[in-house]
């Protein structure tokens, strides 16, 4: 499986003195992209289901499924993440609070048992070499790279990680996987993992809460591409999955157990339990909808 090594970690930070004293550092900060449309659509989803949907439903969840499984996307964006935010903290074990812009080194890291301490905020740029599609994975500049923004504050982790993909190679398995963003707005980024709001520098990892992510980019996987956009939360722990689907009556939320077994789909019509694979659903009221 591959790792997405080495890490390579710029950090610009802004530091504060006492409460009446100028800072003593400034810092141009990068303004995470807007999620909350997304959040909004998970929360509301306006699409009505009926038959016709239902039908619509088993092929485009079986396909999505598919790639977001294959893709472990989020994984790749956390561990990074994790891994520059341990660095980190590391640093700030030996220098203290006050850790000025700098190059850190891309040695591999631990995850340190020491919190860490700012005064003011900072962010992050952290780059992945990906490991392309060799038995043996082997980090490269001609296999991509990954491209990530991590925002903090004294509070802990901005809610949203963020950043971009360039023709980046990785194997999962047998499964040969190329992503290269396609984000029309490029502040947006093409990945974008929404991680919430009360995540600290030690706890970063250890979600209680599903993720929420947004990928635009082209998709390759075993060499066919596979389509451009995904929204899905996973439950980092479990795996289990919730993805949002458009249908022609608009956005419902379908979710899948660990097993990928059973579906629940949340339409703006009700709460249906759905056995996809005989294309058929039943309504809260107990009548059914689908295939026959």
């Amino acid at each position: 499986m591959s790792c997405f090594r080495p890490l390579c970690l710029a950090l610009a930070l802004a530091v504060a003195g006492c409460r009446n004293d100028a800072p003593t550092g400034e810092v141009d900060k990068p303004i995470a992209p807007s999620m909350q449309a997304t959040i909004d659509a998970y929360t509301a989803p306006n699409g009505w289901l009926d038959a016709a949907g239902v039908l619509e439903l088993a092929a485009a969840v079986t396909q999505r499924t598919t790639v977001i499984d294959s893709l472990a996307i989020d994984v790749r964006v956390l561990d990074a993440a994790r891994a520059a935010i341990a660095q980190l903290s590391q640093q700030a074990g030996v220098q203290g609070p006050a850790v000025f812009p700098q190059a850190l080194s891309a040695e591999p890291v631990a995850v340190s048992s020491q919190a860490l301490t700012v005064a003011g905020e900072g962010f992050l740029v952290v780059t992945r070499i990906c490991d392309g599609w060799d038995v043996v994975p082997i980090a490269s500049l001609a296999n991509g790279t990954m491209q990530l923004t991590v925002g903090f504050t004294e509070q802990g982790v901005d809610p949203v990680v963020w950043g971009s993909l360039a023709l980046c190679k990785y194997r999962l398995n047998e499964r040969f996987i190329q992503l290269d963003g396609r984000a029309v707005d490029r502040s947006r980024g093409d990945v974008r993992v929404y991680v919430g709001s009360n995540v600290t520098t030690m706890t970063f990892g250890t979600f209680v809460e599903p993720v929420l992510v947004e990928l635009e980019a082209q998709l390759v996987l075993d060499g066919v591409e596979v389509g451009g956009a995904l929204s899905f939360q996973i439950d980092v722990n479990t795996r289990a999955l919730a993805m949002l689907v458009p249908l022609s009556t608009g956005n419902v939320v379908v979710s899948l157990d660990a097993a990928r077994l059973g579906a629940v789909v949340r339409a703006g019509n009700g709460t249906f339990a759905c056995d996809l694979a005989a294309q058929r659903c039943t309504a809260p009221d107990g009548s059914t909808i689908g295939a026959p």
